[in-house]
């Protein structure tokens, strides 16, 4: 399964950036094509450290971890996944908080009379992805030492 990731993720990559140059309307669309296609690189040190495996991230997960969501309860339950895998809480998320993207999602968080958390932010699950390598990295040491200085 790495393999078919990696090869997936690169293929996207490529295609990104190739839509990217050439469609050079302007800086703006640019630097947005450019963002949304760096975000499936930001998941290839998860999966080529062998992090992905050791805490066997499934492909919803690893979904999750290399592209921004809409903030919807799935996505929420993924990002939380991922986290508890790696034996860590939200707590970990350094990602902020803002309201989901996801209309009926924001609209069930508000009639419950509940706020937002760092998990309805859009990038909670690549930040969740990102906590995962660095608990990896970390190895028996304590698991939030990587966001340390």
């Amino acid at each position: 399964m790495p393999r078919l990731f990696l090869s997936s993720m690169i293929e996207m990559f490529m295609t990104a950036a190739m839509r990217s140059s050439v469609a050079g309307i302007n800086s703006r669309q640019e630097n947005s094509r450019w963002c949304s296609a760096c975000r499936v690189l930001q998941a290839l040190p998860l999966v080529a450290s062998g992090a992905s495996e050791r805490w066997q991230l499934s492909d919803e997960e690893l979904a999750v971890a290399r592209a921004s969501h809409g903030g919807e309860p799935r996505h929420v339950a993924t990002a939380t996944a991922i986290l508890a895998k790696a034996g860590v809480s939200t707590s970990a998320l350094e990602c902020g908080t803002h309201w989901p993207y996801h209309d009926g999602s924001i609209k069930a968080l508000a009639a419950a009379g509940q706020e937002p958390t760092a998990l309805n932010n859009n990038c909670s699950g690549k930040h969740a992805g990102f906590v995962c390598l660095g608990c990896c990295m970390a190895e028996d040491r304590d698991r939030r030492a990587f966001l340390r200085v």
